[in-house]
């Protein structure tokens, strides 16, 4: 039974990676563009908001 130790640990390091490369590769690209969004729609109406 002492083996299953070190494949939980293997399978939480497995989703703690995945979890990482998700945040980095969905939420932080999806930040950067509504951010572009929010630039082109401020610039492009003149608002005060800037």
């Amino acid at each position: 039974m002492a083996g299953f130790g070190e494949f939980d640990l293997v399978v939480e390091d497995y989703y703690l990676i995945l979890y990482l490369s998700y945040v980095n590769f969905c939420i932080i690209p999806l930040l950067i563009l509504w951010n572009l969004v929010v630039c082109v729609f401020c610039f492009s109406s003149n608002s005060e908001y800037c």
